[in-house]
């Protein structure tokens, strides 16, 4: 006598944002309709420099040049890596049933001669700001250097920044700049010598079904001094703290800081502007995220691509000591 065939259980509502399947239709036709009627009630695009205020003709260091001579594999994408980045990326958006991702897809269209449009979604766009702005970290890390300040690249993960997926699109990363302006500032002395650059950066997380905003940043000085003691050791002892995800990897140290060895390659990394899907896994140890990243699925790679093009450059990153050229 065969088997009884397993009933499939309705979930309740109440279940949706704890534990979402990535391809239920609820959740993307969900998704879909809080997406258009949040992006429907924002005020006007963000005001970024045109692309050709990010492309200047002469550097006085060109990253991707620099990095690509250290016979690793290269973090700066070259053009042709960026285009096919664009095709795929228009391919993908242009799939979707939602007009405002559809819109996207037009938006980043571009034809032949024609400067990509001044979003954070252009993998060309994107390539351009990272050079002009790794040239300006290059230099001022050679600077800092030379004048006996101590510099080292960091990334910060705060597990209170992790965003539902369904719910991206009311995140503000202002926010996020401000909460790590305060905490810098708490702790800086009165007139600090050096400089901090911090950029936020994401990753999908398909367990937990989040994005996991954080920062990547590189600071000399006093405010090197000032995250790697005071900061590092009073968000230590608040993620003690935070309640668990039991969906997710513990933050077991939100606050790490790299040796300064290949300064090309570092600089690239804390500029990278591809959000990647880690996943996480069972191990005897626990829960752990591998090193591994792929693309993020749909339609929450549609979903981070929309938000982006949303946002500025101003406030995607923090810069403090570096002036006005910084």
């Amino acid at each position: 006598m065969p088997a009884p065939r397993n009933r499939a259980v309705k979930q309740p509502k109440a279940s949706l944002k704890q534990a979402a399947p990535l391809f239920a239709t609820s959740v993307v036709k969900l998704h879909a309709a809080q997406f258009s009627a949040a992006q429907a009630a924002r005020p006007g695009r963000p005001r970024n420099p045109p692309f050709s205020r990010l492309a200047p003709t002469r550097l006085v260091y060109d990253p991707a040049k620099l990095v690509r001579a250290t016979k690793t594999k290269p973090a700066f994408s070259t053009d042709e890596e960026a285009r096919a980045e664009l095709d795929e990326r228009i391919r993908r958006l242009s799939l979707s049933s939602t007009s405002v991702v559809r819109a996207l897809a037009m938006r980043l269209t571009c034809g032949d001669g024609e400067a990509p449009p001044a979003s954070l979604a252009h993998p060309l766009y994107t390539r351009a700001f990272q050079r002009a702005q790794g040239s300006v970290l290059l230099v001022r890390t050679r600077e800092a250097g030379a004048a006996g300040l101590e510099v080292k690249p960091f990334t910060l993960v705060w597990p209170a920044h992790a965003v539902h997926a369904d719910e991206l699109h009311d995140a503000d990363p202002t926010r996020l700049i401000a909460w790590l302006r305060r905490l810098a500032l708490k702790h800086l002395p009165r007139n600090p010598r050096g400089w901090l650059y911090a950029q936020l950066h994401g990753e999908y997380e398909a367990r937990s079904n989040t994005f996991i905003l954080h920062f990547h940043g590189i600071a000399a000085g006093d405010y090197l001094l000032a995250l790697r003691g005071p900061v590092k050791a009073e968000l230590k002892e608040e993620a003690k703290h935070l309640p668990k995800n039991p969906n997710t990897s513990d933050v077991r140290a939100p606050l790490l800081f790299q040796q300064l060895r290949d300064a090309p390659r570092q600089v690239s990394y804390v500029l990278q502007s591809w959000w990647p899907s880690r996943p996480v896994v069972m191990t005897p140890k626990g829960l752990k995220r591998v090193r591994a990243k792929r693309r993020i699925p749909e339609p929450y790679h549609s979903a981070y691509l929309v938000w982006l093009d949303r946002q500025s450059v101003a406030g995607l990153r923090l810069r403090m000591g570096l002036g006005s050229g910084g």
